[in-house]
């Protein structure tokens, strides 16, 4: 439900360092990047609220600052906070899927994947009462998928560094089993390069798991049988959950989330202690 009030600011083309400007403004959690807001709000299962303001540039704006006062920021405590401009691309695109062209606006994106919208003159009065009354589900997103987005998983091939990395930095790991001179790593790539995929495991330790073509299809890995290809989400603590042989990019996501739920099967430890690596 897009909720329109208030006046339009036409769009204009910002130079290339604008961007670089606003996205070192807004110290206090508004960043400017979506995609990145995005990932972290599939991963912690929370609500996104996101700015579309008109400019690029970090200039002096009420609605920002009705944001940030006690009054809202104790409304938004528990969403990913980001900034979008209409006056760049693909930030136009990323707020056109929740149907809002104009500016301000403020989108509310449930965890549900649904949203209610906000547009025209924002003050803390107005914002207050959206925000109470935002309930999901909302509308339904078209998610357009010319958005251009920089899909690059940095894959290590070393399980043992993977895992202590994994365990460093406190986030998931996964895995990704596949035959080489076979069809399976193309097929896992497509599905995690998907955005559905994408948003939810761009932020995990990505392991990439090259395996013989002669294996058969059941390979024992250290987290039990797989059947080729697979995947596997390793949680910090050791606990996993594997999908064997994904068909789609949905059924990708529904396994991230369901294993970040804690819909895991068992302790890492324990399976490797009884289930031993085949040797190629």
């Amino acid at each position: 439900m897009v909720i329109a009030s208030g006046l339009t600011t036409a769009g204009c083309r910002a130079p290339q360092d604008s961007l670089r400007r606003v996205r070192a403004w807004a110290s206090d959690g508004w960043a400017a990047n979506y995609e990145q807001a995005e990932r972290e709000a599939h991963q912690t299962r929370r609500p996104m609220a996101l700015y579309f303001k008109a400019g690029a540039k970090p200039t002096k704006d009420p609605v920002y600052d009705a944001l940030r006062s006690p009054e809202i920021s104790k409304r938004l405590s528990g969403y990913v906070h980001a900034t979008l401009a209409r006056e760049l691309e693909p930030d136009r695109r990323y707020a056109g899927q929740f149907g809002v062209e104009r500016a301000p606006a403020l989108i509310l994106v449930h965890t549900d994947g649904t949203f209610h919208a906000l547009t025209g003159l924002l003050n803390a009065k107005s914002i207050a009462a959206f925000i109470d009354g935002a309930k999901p589900p909302g509308a339904i997103p078209t998610v357009n998928p010319l958005i251009p987005r920089s899909r690059r998983y940095r894959w290590i091939d070393d399980l043992g560094v993977a895992q202590s990395r994994s365990v460093q930095l406190d986030r998931p790991m996964i895995v990704a089993y596949a035959r080489r001179l076979t069809g399976d790593w193309r097929k896992l790539s497509d599905l995690l390069d998907a955005r559905e995929a994408w948003v939810r495991a761009g932020g995990m330790v990505p392991c990439r798991q090259m395996l013989f073509p002669r294996l058969e299809h059941t390979f024992i890995s250290p987290w039990g049988p797989v059947e080729l290809p697979a995947l596997v989400v390793v949680l910090p603590d050791g606990r996993h959950a594997v999908l064997d042989q994904p068909t789609s990019s949905e059924k990708v996501a529904r396994f991230i989330d369901a294993a970040l739920r804690g819909d895991t099967t068992g302790s890492t430890a324990a399976a490797a202690s009884s289930a031993p690596h085949v040797a190629p």
